[in-house]
Order: structure tokens, then sequence, then C-alpha cells
């Protein structure tokens, strides 16, 4: 779920307000009530601006982390499956795989969070007929060894592992967007 608020305080102020504001972070709400913990949030975003003295903080947060834990289509309604929407699981998969790709090809091992959520959205992604089923064996074995690399903390083959989840990903995209 979104959530905005909206702050107005001096210029003076400003430094006040970003110091609840990191205390949001770590999970202390503002005194006032103003500002609630932030310590889970999945997207934030902040926007200031400076109208004749007067500040204007605009604050966008997002703390769900979308329909895998519960399951609704587009229509509002839980899927007959219980599985979450295929576009909620795309966007979850998009977001994860991206946090795996970057950490990679920066020379790093990705996050553990962020690899066991691309695992078992690629697994559940594959449970859905009609969106690319050719691709699927394959995509399980890409999935398979990049598992086993992830395991082996072996970053080279992690790297190839990652690239040739992407050339999947792009043939299957290019042919089924």
């Amino acid at each position: 779920m979104s959530n905005k608020l909206f702050v107005t305080c001096t210029r003076e102020e400003l430094s006040s307000v970003f110091r609840t504001l990191a205390d949001a972070l770590e999970g202390t709400p503002s005194t006032d009530g103003t500002i609630p913990s932030l310590e889970a949030f999945r997207k934030l975003k902040i926007g200031i601006k400076d109208e004749y003295g007067q500040v204007s903080l605009k604050l966008k947060f997002r703390t769900d982390l979308g329909d895998i834990d519960a399951p609704e289509c587009a229509c509002g309604g839980a899927q007959k499956d219980g599985k979450p929407s295929y576009k909620s699981l795309k966007k979850r998969m998009r977001s994860s795989f991206k946090a795996v790709y970057q950490a990679v090809h920066a020379g790093q091992l990705p996050p553990d969070t962020a690899v066991e959520a691309f695992i078992g959205e690629s697994r559940l992604m594959v449970q859905y007929p009609g969106f690319g089923d050719e691709y699927y064996a394959a995509y399980d074995k890409a999935v398979d060894d990049f598992v086993l690399a992830w395991e082996r903390r072996d970053l080279a083959a992690l790297h190839g592992c990652v690239d040739a989840l992407n050339h999947l990903k792009t043939d299957c995209h290019q042919r089924y967007k």
C-alpha cells in the first residue's frame, strides 16, 4: 500500500524533520505521530520545495510486499489456485532479478534475500500456462545452475548464470510482450 505524507516547515526546521525521518527509518515513529515507523519500507520517495521561505516536504512510501503473501487477481478477488496474479509476480521478479543482476555485475555477491526471492518467484512463474511455456524447461535448468553457483558462492559462475537467465528472459519477452 502506498502512503503520502506532507510536512510544511521553515528552512530552519527542515534539519529537525530529517532527524525525525532518520529515527522513523530506524523504527521509531515521530512523537507527534505525523511520521510512522518506516523501518520496513519497500519504496521511499522524498520531494522538497522551498516556496518563499515555506518548505514543503512530500514523503511517499510503500511498506507492503505485493500480493505474494495475499494473492489477488487484477479484479481484486483471490485467484482460484491461490497463486498471486501473474502481473504482480512479474513485478516482484523484476525487482529481485535487478538486485541480483546489479550486484553480480558489480563483482559482489547479491543479498541473500534477493536471491531467495528470485528463486522462489522463478519456481512459481513457470507454473503459469500460456506465458512462454516452451521456455520454461530451459529457464528451470538455468535457475538450477544459478542455485548451484549461489550455493558455492562462485561469483564467476553466478555471472554466467545471470547472463544466461537474462538472455532467456529477453528472448521470451520479445516473443510474448
